[in-house]
């Protein structure tokens, strides 16, 4: 038993040295760790275990339980996580005046994150049927007669498409990720902020293999999560900025 414990140890401790001489940690922990816009450093950390351990839990519950029920529990309570995300892309506008990275193009910022909150608050009007699930009214005309669910929603019109648009909504939204991440030249503030962090790759990556499946709530559970965790990055960076040496901030 010690002769196999000395064994175990030597081999993690060749592990680390191959570890050590072959790859370069220092590089890694900064793509994966490292904020250019946020001065708050728990931020990147907290991003890639969250997004990571919920990716990998959804992933594990899909292994052990299958599929999860289409309007299921479990997606009746994780799409109000839209509601939420959208609200805090409306608090990060309040936070853009005050953040000195953003001098030169507040008005941008401001539309952009507006935009990405209407968006949000249109997936969410749409994963409750905009009012029908929740006050259980009845569809009627072109919803009752067209809809696949016969719901008053839009998205249940192109069902049948679903089996080719989720994998190429989540397979090229990683691969453009990776381009922005591996090989962007130059810094931009306003496509950093905006650009989900490497911190995310995981669970992008996660939710690309998961796209494959078609129509699967497994990778709508994973969009949730992401919206999160993406709307919640944006406010820390605009509360939190990581000033840039170069860039005066205004005195009274």
């Amino acid at each position: 038993m010690a002769f196999g414990l000395f064994f175990v140890l030597d081999i993690y401790h060749l592990f680390l040295r191959f570890f050590g001489n072959y790859v370069d940690r220092d590089g890694i922990k900064k793509f994966f760790l490292n904020d250019r816009l946020c001065s708050k450093k728990y931020i990147p950390m907290f991003l890639f275990v969250s997004g990571t351990f919920f990716g990998t839990l959804l992933q594990l519950f899909f292994i052990i339980n299958g599929e999860p029920q289409q309007e299921g529990f479990m997606e009746h309570i994780s799409e109000w996580i839209l509601l939420f995300s959208a609200f805090v892309m409306l608090i990060s506008t309040l936070k853009v005046s005050t953040s000195p990275n953003f001098r030169d193009s507040r008005k941008i910022t401001v539309l952009l994150i507006l935009a990405i909150a209407a968006g949000l608050f249109f997936l969410f009007g749409e994963e409750i049927s905009w009012g029908q699930r929740v006050f259980g009214f009845e569809s009627f005309g072109i919803f009752k007669q067209y809809n696949y669910q016969h719901e008053t929603n839009l998205h249940n019109f192109f069902n049948p498409m679903f089996t080719l648009l989720y994998p190429l909504v989540g397979m090229s939204s990683f691969v453009i990720f990776c381009i922005f991440w591996f090989f962007k030249k130059g810094q931009s503030d306003l496509i950093d902020l905006f650009l989900p962090p490497p911190s995310l790759f995981f669970l992008t990556f996660i939710m690309a293999c998961t796209a494959y499946m078609g129509h699967s709530e497994i990778y709508e559970e994973l969009v949730y999560v992401f919206a999160l965790l993406y709307s919640i990055r944006i406010l820390v960076c605009l509360s939190s900025p990581k000033i840039d040496p170069g860039i005066q901030t205004p005195t009274s």
